[in-house]
């Protein structure tokens, strides 16, 4: 029965592409033409290390930083698939577009021993925001990606802040993290001596 209801929601609501609104496949959330559009943006050169971003990791610039690097698909900017894949999973829609996207990072990180052995957290949403959208958009980002390797996502970090991040500068964005985001002490036992993978959807500052 499940299977007549799914093939008549696919007659009555047939997928369209996030970006263009063309009829796609049921399986992607992007027609051929976007995905081209797409699989471009990755090549284009990240503008720290030179890299093409389907395989840049650029390092963190803080000597103090323990993080290893930032993984990143494409460059974030207007008037692009990324920001309009982006977009969807903000407001809520995230499904295909989470599933298609961790299927990207993952095809990234899947060859990595660091991340077979490493677990997997998220950079968690502002309370309203997650009110006012149905959803965190880093967190089924983080589950999409776990279910894919077999992970469990890791909710290691509390946010307490209010301000959003966007509204800020660099500088600002720096010390309203240290103000708002910290250690989930039920998790502490669990992050000693592992290499942890943080997943966000979009990085700015680091």
């Amino acid at each position: 029965m499940s299977d007549f209801f799914n093939g008549l929601k696919l007659l009555l609501f047939p997928p369209k592409c996030i970006r263009c609104k063309r009829y796609t496949s049921p399986d992607d959330c992007l027609c051929d033409e976007c995905r081209e559009l797409w699989e471009r943006e990755k090549t284009e050169k990240c503008n720290k290390c030179g890299q093409m971003h389907s395989r840049c990791s650029c390092p963190i610039s803080d000597e103090g930083s323990r993080v290893f690097g930032v993984f990143h698909l494409v460059e974030y900017k207007k008037d692009t698939v990324a920001a309009d894949l982006i977009y969807k999973i903000k407001d809520g829609e995230h499904t295909p577009v989470n599933e298609f996207l961790a299927a990207e990072l993952y095809e990234r990180l899947k060859d990595r021993e660091d991340f077979a052995q490493s677990l997997v957290s998220y950079v968690p949403r502002r309370e309203e925001a997650i009110k006012k959208y149905g959803s965190d958009q880093a967190y089924e980002l983080a589950r999409a990606l776990c279910e894919l390797c077999g992970k469990e996502v890791v909710c290691l970090i509390t946010r307490k802040g209010r301000l959003a991040q966007k509204d800020m500068n660099s500088a600002e964005r720096a010390k309203n993290v240290r103000r708002s985001y910290f250690i989930n002490e039920s998790s502490r036992e669990k992050i000693k001596g592992k290499r942890i993978f943080i997943v966000d959807d979009i990085i700015t500052t680091g």
